[in-house]
This record gives C-alpha cells, sequence and structure tokens, in this order.
C-alpha cells in the first residue's frame, strides 16, 4: 500500500512538472517576437530617431523605483488604451520588469493584433537598460515630445 501511494505521488509530480514545461514552452513560442537591445535603443535615441518608448511596469514595480527612460511614456499594462495615440510611421519600444519581457511581449502582440507593427520589446527590461548605465530620468522630468 505504501509502495503504491508512493508511485502515485511520483507519477502525479511528474505530470504536474510537464505540464510546467510544456506550458512554458508554448507561452515563450506565442511570444516569440523580436526584441530591441538596450544598445539599439540608445543608438535610435541618440540619433534623434523618432520612437515612441511604452513604460509598461507594474504598479508595484514602477512605485519602488519611479524613473522611466529618457522620453518614455508611463502606461500600465492593464490600461493600455494607447492605440489611437501611437503614430503608426513611428517604431515602438515596450519595456517592463518581467522575466523575458513577458509583459512587454504581451502588449507587444496585443499592438500587433491592432495593427501596429513596427513594435518590439525591450531585451531585459529597465532592469538591464538601468544596470547597463543607460540614462533615466525621475517622473515628472519628462520632455514633451
Amino acid at each position: 500500500m505504501g509502495r503504491t501511494f508512493l508511485v502515485l505521488v511520483a507519477g502525479g509530480l511528474a505530470i504536474y512538472v510537464l505540464r510546467k514545461y510544456v506550458s512554458r514552452r508554448r507561452f515563450i513560442r506565442d511570444h516569440l517576437i523580436g526584441r530591441i537591445t538596450p544598445q539599439e535603443l540608445m543608438r535610435k535615441i541618440d540619433a534623434g530617431d523618432k520612437i515612441v518608448i511604452i513604460d509598461v511596469r507594474h504598479a508595484l514595480d514602477f512605485e519602488s523605483d519611479p524613473y522611466l527612460i529618457p522620453g518614455a511614456i508611463r502606461v500600465p499594462d492593464e490600461h493600455l488604451e494607447i492605440y489611437p495615440r501611437v503614430e503608426s510611421d513611428r517604431e515602438i519600444v515596450i519595456y517592463c520588469t518581467c522575466p523575458n519581457e513577458a509583459s512587454s511581449a504581451r502588449v507587444a502582440l496585443r499592438l500587433m493584433q491592432n495593427g501596429i507593427a513596427r513594435v518590439r520589446p525591450l531585451t531585459g527590461g529597465f532592469v538591464t537598460w538601468r544596470d547597463q548605465g543607460y540614462p533615466v530620468e525621475p517622473v515628472g522630468e519628462q520632455k514633451p515630445k
């Protein structure tokens, strides 16, 4: 009886781990879109390219670190009603603080489904941008576009 129970528990655990693995692989495949590196974004900013940068970090992440990439628009993912305000001739860069840019990729896919083609998540998000020493600005000191 004890051995049967142990086999059932081990089998259940194996099924759980396998389902999680398959779910994770499906998530990554579904959110696989082109990214932009912090270096590429900084070059574009320095060159004066017309880029729309959108910060979709969760409110708790933003409150603990209330800074933005220069020129970024703060639009929480759950309030993303920006479709009409985005100019289709501009490239859009979206960043968050999620592992694998999950929120950014989800928002990028939503924008693509709404007909906006030139949109890319920032590789590594805000954390990588800041860790590499690129400029950030406190909220309220953004320059008008």
